[in-house]
Parts: structure tokens; sequence; C-alpha cells
């Protein structure tokens, strides 16, 4: 479940373009990154280690998920990355608490530790990070001596009670290849946007420009090579998808508008093609379309709101149980 999202969101990373765009936004997610970090080993009760060598799955009891990053990164990434070994650490951290999480789901929001600077890799930017310093690069330098006990008197008092800001993701899984570019343009088109800048991926596309007027990147993937389905408590068996569409939705929006705008793409795709779905809203199984039938799961409320409602309301749903 977690892993394909983490494998997924690295393999999508556009190479060509990091370190192309400096942005001052960036050494905040460099901060944002330290602030998790600080609050990881405060909330666990552990001495602070520098933040190149920490491995949060390792810390957490985890001895058996260690693995070579090849198995999950294309060639790509393993290009990239033979130059900078502190990210080949960073995103084998990420991997192995991906998978560590399954068993033990009571860990999952400290995955949200690495994604400030998974987000500066997406946007463009690029960080360096040495054992005593973060620098981001053209933008920011970080000294690291003493971090912890900078970064919890500095930030993370003052915001207590965010702990871990959320990022809102949704994704459509997709079990045919039956998404290409020109039916999501077309999509995105009846609801009144133009996409002129698309963004092409070594095995999809992405497109940032909707974030302005919809409230939410996309991104097309295609996982057909990806030996792991998504391990599913209501199905018997795996769902095997060949496709993913991926939605992150932008924290400046409102999140129920952005998640209505999302509902009419997913709805609109999936009236017009006859393949089997799922629909997942930050890794809840929101609904399943199986053999022509919807199968919603609301376990988290989902559904009870209804401005999401209204998209179910006359069709012939089933509850999961």
């Amino acid at each position: 479940m977690y892993l394909n999202d983490t494998v997924c969101r690295i393999n999508e990373i556009n190479w060509r373009k990091v370190g192309t765009i400096v942005s001052n936004e960036d050494a905040d997610l460099g901060y944002e990154f330290l602030r998790r970090l600080a609050l990881f080993y405060k909330n666990e009760g552990l001495r602070p280690q520098p933040p190149m060598f920490t491995n949060i799955a390792k810390l957490l009891g985890d001895t058996e998920n260690e693995f070579p990053i090849a198995m999950y990164c294309n060639s790509e990434v393993l290009e990239f990355i033979d130059d900078y070994q502190y990210l080949k650490k960073i995103f084998e951290f990420y991997i192995q608490l991906s998978i560590f999480v399954e068993t033990k789901p009571e860990y999952t929001v400290y995955l949200h530790v690495y994604e400030p600077l998974i987000r500066i890799l997406e946007k463009g930017g690029f960080f360096v990070l040495r054992p005593q310093e973060l620098e981001i690069q053209n933008v920011k330098y970080i000294p690291l001596n003493n971090w912890y006990k900078l970064t919890v008197s500095t930030y993370t008092e003052k915001k207590e009670e965010r702990v871990f800001p959320m990022a809102t993701d949704c994704s459509l899984k997709c079990e045919d290849n039956v998404l290409i570019e020109k039916m999501l343009i077309e999509k995105l088109n009846k609801m009144g946007h133009s996409c002129n800048e698309v963004i092409h991926l070594k095995k999809g596309i992405r497109i940032d420009e909707t974030i302005g007027q919809l409230g939410f990147s996309i991104a097309l993937i295609d996982t057909s090579d990806n030996p792991f389905g998504y391990e599913s408590k209501f199905l018997s068996s795996d769902f095997k998808y060949n496709q993913s569409l991926n939605f992150r939705l932008d924290n400046d929006w409102d999140s129920i508008e952005a998640t209505k705008n999302i509902l009419m793409v997913v709805f609109d795709i999936i009236d017009s093609t006859d393949s089997n779905f799922l629909f997942l809203h930050n890794d809840n199984e929101c609904f399943y379309r199986v053999g022509g039938f919807f199968k919603i799961n609301n376990e988290d409320g989902f559904w009870n709101r209804a401005e999401y409602r209204t998209f179910i309301e006359t069709r012939d749903v089933q509850e999961m149980q």
C-alpha cells in the first residue's frame, strides 16, 4: 500500500529539472524536514542522531527490511543518485519505512518526515545533506551542530498543535491501460482548464498548472512493471493496477473544494471506460469499481460529507465490510 506510492513518487521525479529552479520556499521545506525529524525524536524519546544517518524504521526496531535500492527505483533514479550517496540513503530510509509501517501502522505518520526533502526535488530544487550541514542549493545554508536542540526550541514548540501537517494525496488506480494524455487533458478541458505545460516523465506525465485553478497537481504514471499490487483488507487478492493517476492537493487551497474537483475528474474517467478502479484518499480505500459494481468504504467517514456524497447518491453502491 504505502510502498507502491513511495516508489511511484520517487520514480516520478523529473531529474532533468532537479537543480534548475531556485525558490526561497525550499529553505522553508528544509527547516520543515528538521522540525518533523526533531518531533520524531521527541515523541519517541530517542537520542537524536545527525539527520543524514537517521533511519527511522531501524530506530523503531525494523531489522528485516533493509534492501538494495535497485529493487525498487528505475534506472533514471539510480543513475542520478550514483553521484549523491546521501540521496541514496534518504530514499532507502523512506522506502524501508514504507515497508515497515505496513505491519506497524501506528508509525505511518513518520512517513511525512521525509516528505519536505522529496518535495524540494519535485519542485526542481536541490539540496546537499552532510553530517554537519543541510544546504539548500543557492538558497540557504543550515548548520546542523546542535540541530535538535535548536529546532525543538525554535520550531516545534511554536507549532505543537500541528505535529505533522499531513499532505493530502489522492490516487486513482486503474487495472487496464486505458488512460492516455489526450483523455486526461479532455477531462480537464471540460472543467474549463486548458493544459499548456505538460511535463513528460520517463513513464508518464505530470501537470502542475492545475494547482492554481483546481487546487491540485496531477500525474499519470505507468506502473505495469511494478510487481506489487495494492494489498486490500476488503478484497481476497491484491488489486493489480497498470496505471496510477496521482493527485496532490495544494495546502493553500480549501481541501474540500480541491477534493470535489478531483472527484469530478475521477468519476468522469470512470464513466467513460469499463475498467476496474480503486480510489484512495490519503491511503484510505474510498471505493472500488469492480465488474461494473461500486463498493465503497466509509470507515473514516469520507462519504458522510455532503460535498462528496453527491457523487455516489444516484449510483448503485455496496458498502464494504
